[in-house]
């Protein structure tokens, strides 16, 4: 468990993290559909991103 400030301090770097032009193609869920790549979810198990992280790490909030 993550006291206040380490809450905060995480946050606030992950949302630095997400606003780097780097980090953009991690920011969306990959759509494999779109991107006609149908076995990504074969190879890709538990696929994460940074938004769904950011999503489950609010929702989390001490």
């Amino acid at each position: 468990t993550l006291s206040p400030a380490q809450f905060k301090f995480a946050q606030s770097t992950l949302h630095t993290l997400r606003k780097q032009r780097d980090t953009v193609p991690l920011n969306p869920p990959v759509n494999y559909i779109a991107l006609d790549i149908p076995h990504y979810p074969k190879i890709i198990r538990h696929p994460i991103d940074l938004s769904t992280v950011d999503k489950k790490f609010s929702a989390s909030n001490p």
